[in-house]
C-alpha cells in the first residue's frame, strides 16, 4: 500500500453519503458546527481554545494549544467515518476520547468557501498547512444534480520550517467565505416576531455563545454547584474564550434550586452509567431553549433538550415549562451515537433511560402543579379584598394540600403556635410549608365588607332554609358550599359579597325579612343561567 505521506495534492476518502446529509444543513447548525471543530480540539488534549469572528472579512479563526498534527496525523484527519478509522479510548493525558468518527471537521464545510489549517507538533519545527477548498464539495455535476466525486477534489498543502517556534505546539483553522448559509445566521434572517425569550432574538454573537456554552465540555461558573453535582474527571482544564474575551465561556445555568439528582456517584441502567440533575426556579424557564433535560455524552452536548415524549401522549403538564436539567452519560452510549451527534441509535438501554426521564418529568411536572395548587390556595386566604375558590375556606383540602407537599417532602414549620385562626405560606426553596397560626390548622380567611373585617367560614345545609346562601353569626359570615350560584367559579366572589350584604342588613334590621326572601328569589331568577 502507497504510504501517503509526503504525497500533495491530498484527498478526503469519505463516504459520499456523509456529504449528502452535510448538504442539508440549516443556519440552525451552524454553532453546533462550530462546536466539532472545538470538540476536535478537546480531543487533541488542548487545554485552552480561542475563537475570533470577523464578520466583516467573513472570517473565523479557531487557535488551540493542543497537541497538533504532522503529515501523518493530518492524513487521518482526512480518513472520515467508513474508511477504516480506528482510535484510541482515551487521549493522553487522559480524557475519554468524543470524536470517533471523525466528521467533526466536515460539519463546517457547508458554512465556508475554504477550511484553512496550520498544526505543529511540540519539539519539532515543521508547520503543517492545508487548504481544502469546501464549496467544491456541494457543487453539482453539469446536468446531473449529483454531487461531484469527493475523492477527486484536490487538497493543497505542505510542510514549512519555522525554527523560533520549536517548543509550541498548536493547531489553527481558518473558516474563509461565509456560505449564504452563515450569511443567514449573522445577518439575523431568522428573527421571530411576537416572541421575546428565545435566542433566535439574540444578537448573532449572543445566541452563538449561548449555543457554544450550552453543548462544549466546559464548566459552570466556579461557585456553581452544579459543578459538584456533574463533576466530570477530564484530566487537564478545557477553556474556550470567543472576540478576545478575557472570561471564558461558562456553561449555562437555568435555574439554580435543585429538585432531583443522582444517588451516590452515578445511577446505572443497564450498561449506561449516568448522572443528572432536575431544577426549578418555580416559573417558566427562559429563554425557551433551555427548557427540559439535555443529554450530555462525554460531558459535550447531545441534540437539542428534550421531554421524551411527555405531554404528547394525551395528558397535559402545565409545569414541564418550569422544569430544566441535563444528564450527563459516562459510560454505555458511546458506540451508538449517530454521525450527526444529535441522538443515539436504538438500545434496549436507551429506551429504559428514556422511560426513567419521562417518570421523572412527570412527576416533578406533578409536583410543581401540587405546589402551586397550595400556594393559590395560600394567597388567596391573606387576600382580603376578594373570594377566589372555596377552597380557601376548607380546612379539610387545606389540610389535605399540606399533607400532599409533606409527601413530597416539604417540612411543616409552626410560626406563632397561639393565634386564633391560621394561615401559611410556602417557601420553596426551603421545601417548608411555615403556618402562620394554630398548629391545629384552624385556618382561616378574613374578608372585607362595608370597611368591616369579617372571619370566613364554610359550611352547608339546606338551601330551602330562610337564609340559603349565607348566615351571619358573632363576627363571622358563614357561607353554604352548596349554594347553586356559588358553583361559578368565575364570578364566585360577586355572588358571595352579594348575599353576604344582604345577610348583613337583615341581621341588623336594615331590611325586613319579606325583602330579604324577595331579593334573594329575584337574585336566584336573575342569574339562574350562571349556575354551572
Amino acid at each position: 500500500m502507497t504510504d501517503q505521506a509526503n504525497i500533495w495534492p491530498k484527498h478526503i476518502s469519505v463516504d459520499k453519503r456523509i456529504v449528502t446529509i452535510l448538504s442539508g444543513s440549516t443556519y440552525d447548525n451552524f454553532p453546533r458546527a462550530l462546536k466539532e471543530i472545538i470538540v476536535n480540539s478537546y480531543d487533541a488534549d488542548a487545554s485552552e481554545v480561542k475563537v475570533e469572528i470577523d464578520t466583516n472579512k467573513e472570517k473565523i479563526t479557531l487557535e488551540d494549544n493542543g497537541m497538533g498534527m504532522n503529515e501523518t496525523d493530518f492524513d487521518f484527519y482526512l480518513r472520515i467515518a467508513g474508511k477504516s478509522r480506528t482510535q484510541r479510548e482515551f487521549t493522553l493525558s487522559g480524557r475519554k476520547r468524543i470524536g470517533q468518527f471523525g466528521v467533526g471537521f466536515l460539519s463546517v464545510f457547508p458554512f465556508c468557501r475554504n477550511y484553512i489549517i496550520e498544526s505543529k507538533k511540540r519539539a519539532s519545527n515543521e508547520i503543517l498547512h492545508a487548504t481544502i477548498p469546501n464549496f467544491k464539495y456541494f457543487k453539482t455535476e453539469e446536468g446531473k444534480g449529483k454531487l461531484v466525486d469527493v475523492d477527486e477534489i484536490p487538497i493543497q498543502g505542505g510542510k514549512k520550517v519555522d525554527n523560533t517556534q520549536i517548543n509550541k505546539q498548536f493547531t489553527k483553522i481558518t473558516l474563509s467565505g461565509f456560505s449564504e448559509l452563515t450569511r443567514a445566521f449573522f445577518n439575523k434572517e431568522y428573527f421571530v416576531k411576537g416572541r421575546r425569550e428565545t435566542i433566535l432574538n439574540y444578537t448573532p454573537i449572543k445566541r452563538l455563545i449561548w449555543e457554544l456554552s450550552e453543548d462544549l465540555p466546559i464548566d459552570y461558573e466556579e461557585d456553581s454547584k452544579l459543578n459538584d453535582i456533574l463533576k466530570y474527571d477530564r484530566g487537564l482544564p478545557f477553556k474556550v474564550y470567543v472576540n478576545s474575551e478575557d472570561e471564558p465561556l461558562a456553561r449555562n445555568v437555568h435555574a439554580t434550586n435543585i429538585l432531583d439528582t443522582h444517588k451516590g456517584d452515578f445511577e446505572k441502567i443497564g450498561k449506561i452509567k449516568f448522572k443528572y440533575f432536575i431544577a426549578s426556579d418555580f416559573v417558566p424557564i427562559k429563554p425557551v431553549e433551555s427548557r427540559y433535560l439535555k443529554i450530555r455524552n462525554f460531558n459535550v452536548g447531545v441534540g437539542k433538550r428534550r421531554t421524551f415524549g411527555v405531554g404528547l401522549e394525551g395528558k397535559t403538564y402545565a409545569f414541564l415549562s418550569h422544569l430544566t436539567g441535563e444528564i450527563q452519560i459516562l459510560d454505555g452510549l458511546n458506540d451508538l451515537i449517530n454521525v450527526s451527534r444529535d441522538d443515539f441509535y436504538y438500545s434496549q438501554d436507551y429506551e429504559n433511560l428514556q422511560e426513567f426521564f419521562r417518570n421523572k418529568l412527570r412527576h416533578w411536572g406533578n409536583n410543581l402543579d401540587k405546589i402551586r395548587k397550595a400556594e393559590k390556595i395560600s394567597e388567596d386566604i391573606k387576600d382580603t379584598r376578594r373570594i377566589k375558590s372555596l377552597e380557601t375556606l376548607s380546612n379539610k383540602k387545606i389540610s389535605k394540600n399540606i399533607d400532599d407537599l409533606q409527601k413530597k417532602g416539604f417540612e411543616v414549620k409552626v410560626s406563632k403556635a397561639n393565634a386564633a385562626g391560621s394561615t401559611f405560606k410556602i417557601d420553596k426553596n426551603r421545601k417548608q410549608v411555615i403556618i402562620e397560626g394554630d398548629i391545629e390548622n384552624n385556618f382561616s380567611k378574613i374578608i372585607q365588607v362595608n370597611d368591616k373585617s369579617y372571619n370566613l367560614k364554610l359550611d352547608n345545609w339546606d338551601i330551602e332554609e330562610t337564609f340559603p346562601a349565607c348566615k351571619i353569626k358573632g363576627g363571622s359570615i358563614i357561607i353554604n358550599e352548596d349554594y347553586p350560584l356559588f358553583s361559578n367559579k368565575r364570578h364566585l366572589d360577586i355572588f358571595v359579597k352579594m348575599h353576604a350584604i344582604l345577610a348583613l342588613k337583615y341581621d341588623d334590621a336594615s331590611i325586613s325579612k319579606s325583602i330579604y326572601l324577595s331579593l334573594i328569589k329575584e337574585i336566584e331568577t336573575t342569574f339562574s343561567d350562571y349556575i354551572k
